[in-house]
């Protein structure tokens, strides 16, 4: 059923346009050869600067405080406790998998939630086909932000440490009509929560696993009654020098080294008022493999990443208004023995102003936002763009509590033109005790990248005369669910016009609005609790079927599956727990994965399925609490390939340690 809710909670649950509430309570890139070990390509601050200044504000904000608490376990809702005040598909990584999740990337992670992502290996490139569609039909909004780099377009969910966000989510279908520019297919939020109710802790974590890949985290939390702070260090370094078949030679050039630091405050200045400020830095440096088929020349790219913003939220007795603005610089740096160094740089400037308004069962949205960004690379020259963005929402919550409804609405004018309007509208509707039927529409957009628009080089030219890619989805849902059962079930369709892809003309590739995606399909989840003696049995399936095909005179009325697009993706996972020990079993298929346009199964990747095994114990040290987990991941050793002739790692193993002070 859907959950009450008051007036009082309607600030708290706010999440940047989805609102939760839990069970318990409401939420309110002239080569010179580099290595791993020379001195690192930095235009910006060092992270040893960076840590010892906020350490510095840390350790000053902590003097006051004397005592130490133990630390308690931080839970995320589960997916069957979480009741969400939104008609969109919201998914949440399993809390029995909290501590393994808290050392992963989101390359990771999202697969172990049900979703396929294309990626070239442990630690490259891993992008996302969210129901279907294209790798740069997804974006990721931190803390209210959309961060989409302007220069590609495309998401790389491997450069998201999870152990730097509190609170990590996945918005599934379009979402542009919320998040803007990119939000077709499926959106990743990730947000810092701070309280000021849980006073100091710290959680340390190391982690040791094969093929040389150490990772080490640390969290501090510390809050008073009016002031709350967090501080997050993330590092990892790894060979992965996996062997690969059919000879079993070790992989070559593929070190990796990813250290990470976010930052959040919260001061709560009186009753009403409220400033906050979010930080996060990045410096990843890695040798890029070749593939199968090519012969190594030592490829290796440095990203930097640093991003920033503030917000300030006034509470008033019928509404909040907030004010916030963000600052976001990626810089890239790419070499290998062929080509001369290529370095890329793109600067956003965002802000933005909410009103929120409260009318009995009503909640009215308004928004304005401004946005800058400017890239600067040799084969796109400097650029610019300026977007000016209106939102209007409107959300219904019945007297009855039986039904949910909400409309958005978004208008962006892009350097003074009007991209195509977007907007959303659905309804949740309780039709029994235990049943919840969905309907969703959703009309989103994609603006051209900068290299969509004015690449040059040798090989491939621009288009400045594309138009944004639209899409259109429509989605069906029912949630069937009781105390210790739940099924939920999904049918979307997504048709994406104006596809921008890129072609070749005699010797060069431009890119074109050449086509039309239709992605359909069904999404099912079904998890059951059980308890046999002392023993407590949590399972979990889920599987997506995705039919994704071309449209339009390009497609020449064809309808195969798009490639690197599987049909089929399934995720089962069982949790056995007695007392403080815990057994997760999973197990991951994915279908036939076509490489060519024609669906030719001469050069279409075999099916796979990939079983891992986990086991964690938490301990008790006097007052100390440590947690241990040991994971086989790839446990049958299975041999196969995401992405053609890039090999991913067989058996292997890790051993992790996290101890709260």
């Amino acid at each position: 059923p859907l959950p009450s809710y008051t007036e009082d909670q309607r600030v708290d649950t706010e999440i940047h346009g989805v609102e939760v509430a839990s069970a318990s309570k409401p939420y309110t890139l002239n080569h010179t050869p580099y290595t791993l070990n020379s001195t690192p390509y930095s235009l910006l601050p060092t992270p040893s600067s960076i840590i010892a200044i906020l350490l510095l504000s840390f350790v000053q904000s902590l003097s006051a405080q004397s005592d130490t608490l133990t630390l308690p376990e931080v839970q995320v809702s589960a997916d069957k406790s979480v009741q969400v005040f939104s008609t969109a598909a919201i998914h949440r990584p399993d809390t029995a998998l909290q501590l393994l999740n808290s050392m992963g990337t989101g390359a990771e992670v999202l697969p172990q939630m049900g979703f396929f992502l294309k990626t070239y290996g442990s630690g490259s490139l891993a992008t996302s086909a969210f129901r279907g569609t294209g790798a740069n039909h997804s974006t990721v909004v931190w803390n209210g932000f959309n961060i989409k780099n302007p220069m590609n377009g495309v998401i790389d969910y491997s450069l998201f440490p999870m152990g730097l966000s509190d609170d990590v989510a996945l918005f599934d279908g379009g979402g542009s009509s919320l998040y803007g520019n990119g939000a077709i297919g499926g959106t990743l939020m990730l947000n810092d929560r701070l309280s000021f109710d849980e006073e100091f802790r710290t959680r340390l974590s190391l982690s040791g696993g094969s093929f040389s890949d150490y990772r080490q985290s640390a969290a501090l939390h510390f809050a008073k009654k009016r002031t709350a702070s967090n501080l997050k260090l993330w590092n990892q370094t790894a060979r992965n020098d996996f062997p690969v078949e059919p000879d079993r030679h070790r992989q070559e050039n593929a070190k990796l080294r990813h250290s990470g630091i976010s930052q959040a405050n919260r001061f709560r200045l009186n009753a009403r008022n409220e400033l906050g400020s979010f930080f996060w830095y990045q410096d990843v440096t890695r040798q890029i493999p070749p593939s199968r088929t090519e012969v190594n020349t030592h490829a290796q790219q440095d990203d930097q990443v640093l991003r920033a913003g503030v917000r300030w939220n006034n509470r008033q007795q019928s509404g909040m208004t907030t004010l916030q603005a963000g600052y976001f610089n990626e810089r890239l740096l790419f070499f290998n023995d062929l080509i001369d160094s290529s370095r890329s740089q793109s600067h956003t400037w965002v802000a933005d102003l909410k009103q929120q308004l409260y009318f009995g069962r009503n909640k009215l949205i308004l928004k304005l936002q401004g946005q800058q960004q400017q890239a600067s690379t040799r084969e796109t020259g400097d650029q610019q763009r300026k977007t000016l963005a209106a939102v209007a929402g409107w959300k219904y919550y019945s007297t009855s509590e039986k039904s949910f409804l909400e409309v958005f609405l978004r208008q962006e004018l892009v350097d003074g033109e009007a991209v195509p309007l977007t907007g959303s509208a659905g309804i949740n509707w309780q039709v029994a005790d235990n049943a919840v039927t969905t309907f969703r529409f959703s009309r989103s957009y994609n603006i051209p990248t900068f290299n969509d628009l004015y690449w040059q080089d040798g090989f491939a030219e621009g288009n400045p005369d594309l138009k944004p890619e639209t899409g259109y989805g429509f989605e069906a849902g029912l949630r069937l669910s009781d105390e210790a059962f739940y099924v939920d079930l999904r049918l979307h369709s997504t048709t994406v016009a104006n596809r921008i892809l890129w072609v070749q003309f005699g010797g060069s590739w431009q890119p074109m609005n050449l086509d039309e995606v239709w992605s359909r399909g069904l999404s099912m989840k079904v998890g059951f609790d059980k308890s046999h003696q002392a023993w407590q049995y949590k399972n979990s399936f889920t599987v997506n079927f995705n039919r994704s095909s071309e449209l339009g005179n390009y497609s020449a009325g064809k309808t195969e599956q798009l490639i690197y697009t599987p049909v089929i993706t399934a995720n089962y996972t069982i949790v056995a727990e007695r007392g403080r020990n815990k057994a997760i079993l999973q197990w991951n298929h994915t279908s036939r994965i076509y490489t060519t346009r024609y669906n030719n199964r001469k050069y279409s990747l075999d099916p796979f399925s990939i079983v891992n095994l986990h086991l964690v114990r938490h301990w008790d040290l006097g007052s100390i609490p440590l947690s241990t987990s040991f994971s086989a991941n790839n446990l049958l050793n299975k041999d196969y390939e995401v992405i053609d002739s890039r090999p991913m790692p067989g058996r292997n193993f890790r051993v992790t340690v996290a101890v709260g002070l």
